[in-house]
């Protein structure tokens, strides 16, 4: 699995700017913000299931082969990752608390 995510992610990086990049200029620029948002879409997410997908497989054996310790890190997991999320996009539109 670890040998094929750089090449994975690197064809990804690659097909997304080549579909991108034709929208630059003419009658169809318009499309061009929309496609940047859903290719950036599509990255965050190939990016969280990379990360999801890659911690359990290098997590020691003994904590991936009990059930509860393994239900403690796939929460763990998911937490620090929405967190992440939730910040991230937080602190991208200028948000945050108000106090």
């Amino acid at each position: 699995m670890r040998v094929g995510v750089i090449p994975a992610v690197f064809w990804g990086i690659l097909f997304l700017f080549g579909a991108v990049a034709p929208f630059g200029s003419g009658p169809l620029a318009v499309l061009r913000p929309g496609l940047i948002a859903v290719a950036g879409s599509l990255a965050a997410g190939a990016l969280l299931g990379v990360v999801t997908g890659a911690a359990p497989a290098v997590a020691p054996q003994w904590l991936v082969s009990r059930g509860p310790l393994r239900g403690l890190l796939a929460a763990g997991l998911a937490g620090a990752l929405f967190q992440a999320a939730v910040v991230l996009r937080r602190g991208a539109r200028g948000g945050g608390c108000s106090a």
